[in-house]
């Protein structure tokens, strides 16, 4: 429940991220239609190409707000081949508190050792 809940979490942060972006840009391409489209100071295509710019420039920003403090998370993600499910059976063999996947492995343990029980009662 919260890993979902965490997730969620990430998914909210980075949609506020992405619309505080949008909004950014669409202010300034706002600003200069007014100032300068208005004025026949500046045509259309200079201005798209002013907004392809600012928003690589927003693209750029995002990711150097991602990684700043994280050098190793960004290198992790630049090696992440989308592997997961090689990464999750490596981590649940590495670690014993896995949560959900330990209490599994000591259920399976258990229903062996009632078997053998069982079986011993039998003999």
């Amino acid at each position: 429940m919260t890993r979902m809940y965490s997730h969620m979490e990430d998914i909210y942060f980075e949609t506020a991220e992405m619309i505080e972006n949008d909004l950014i840009s669409a202010a300034m391409f706002i600003l200069l239609f007014i100032l300068f489209i208005s004025y026949a100071k500046i045509t259309l295509f200079e201005l798209g190409i002013f907004y392809i710019l600012f928003r690589l420039f927003l693209f750029g920003l995002e990711e150097y707000k991602k990684y700043n403090k994280d050098l190793k998370a960004y290198e992790d993600e630049l090696n992440d081949y989308g592997d997961d499910a090689d990464d999750e059976g490596e981590d649940n063999g590495e670690d014993g508190e896995n949560g959900e996947d330990g209490e599994d492995g000591s259920y399976d343990l258990l229903n062996f050792e009632l078997k053998e029980l069982k079986m011993k009662k039998k003999e």
